[in-house]
């Protein structure tokens, strides 16, 4: 897979005073993935206030995936006299529909795999959907969470018109698991890992740019439908694709189960939609938030072999 690097709008100008944000982002991408020719050669190129930064480790952090330098690039920025700082936070958050064995559907095996992300710029969402929750404990029907598979008719709607009314974005991409081939899934995280690929390298150009910082939180709810690979393997793999397709500055992965954050909640309810209508033909959900859906992508559609 290749990387996806922005490069400096005009690399060759020397007033550093009027460069924004998304310009530098360029080159600390690109520092951030092993090609750090810009900080070392091109003195032009980096400002004087940020070169003590340059030397900076750039070595990832345990766990995290990003660098110490990434970790204080954004406050230092802000700092400098001059420099145009036009920095967004988005706020992603992902889940999945269907599994990983790849057989013939029937008798609990789906006929697809479905990554879904929710994207926003606020999570005011979250407080909506909280009292909702109280409302209907006021009612004598106490919920945990909202699970679209589990919950009732008429808690899926109303939670579906809170969803239908908040500025967010949802982007799915679906797999016809027939149509993949068997190399692409003797490894099931190596399958795991190219389906969220495919979907983010579209997704992630179009909800940010270099000057945003971007957080992206992953459902750990699905772990179990993993056959022989481990929750720390399938959260590298997430943190990887995002590290490796995002244009930000600075991008950021958590992993949390569903229940602990209500946005990861909106997710799963979107995801659930896209999977009735590609599973059963049924758009009842779908139909309630399809102005809310940029993209629904059948990855395979397009394709009449199948391998099993």
């Amino acid at each position: 897979m290749g990387q996806i690097l922005r490069e400096p709008a005009n690399p060759t100008r020397d007033n550093h005073a009027d460069r924004s944000l998304g310009e530098w982002g360029a080159t600390w991408i690109a520092a951030r993935h092993g090609d750090q020719s810009d900080l070392g050669s091109a003195g032009g190129l980096i400002p004087q206030q940020l070169r003590p930064l340059c030397s900076a480790t750039l070595q990832p952090e345990n766990g995290t995936g990003q660098t110490k330098a990434f970790g204080y690039f954004s406050s230092l920025c802000s700092e400098i006299p001059g420099l145009l700082v036009q920095m967004g936070r988005v706020h992603v958050f992902g889940d999945e529909a269907g599994d990983l064995v790849f057989r013939p559907a029937g008798n609990g095996v789906s006929k697809h795999f479905i990554i879904g992300t929710a994207s926003m710029e606020d999570c005011s969402i979250a407080e909506d959907l909280a009292a909702l929750r109280r409302e209907f404990a006021w009612t004598g029907l106490h919920l945990d969470q909202f699970h679209a598979t589990e919950d009732k008719q008429r808690v899926r709607d109303r939670v579906f018109e809170i969803i239908a009314d908040h500025d967010l974005r949802f982007d799915a991409t679906i797999y016809e698991k027939r149509k993949a081939r068997p190399y692409t899934y003797a490894d099931p995280l190596y399958f795991y890992k190219l389906a969220w690929y495919l979907h983010f390298k579209h997704v992630a150009p179009e909800i940010a740019d270099a000057k945003d910082e971007l957080l992206v939180v992953a459902s750990s709810l699905q772990i179990k439908r993993k056959r022989k690979t481990t929750k720390a393997a399938i959260h590298q793999a997430v943190m990887e694709v995002v590290n490796q397709v995002s244009p930000t500055v600075a991008c950021h992965c958590a992993f949390s189960p569903a229940q602990t954050d209500p946005c990861l909640q909106v997710a799963d309810y979107m995801t659930w939609a896209i999977q009735r209508k590609h599973e059963s033909g049924d758009t009842r959900s779908y139909d309630l938030i399809k102005h809310k859906i940029e993209s629904n992508y059948n990855f395979f559609k397009w394709g009449d072999k199948s391998f099993f």
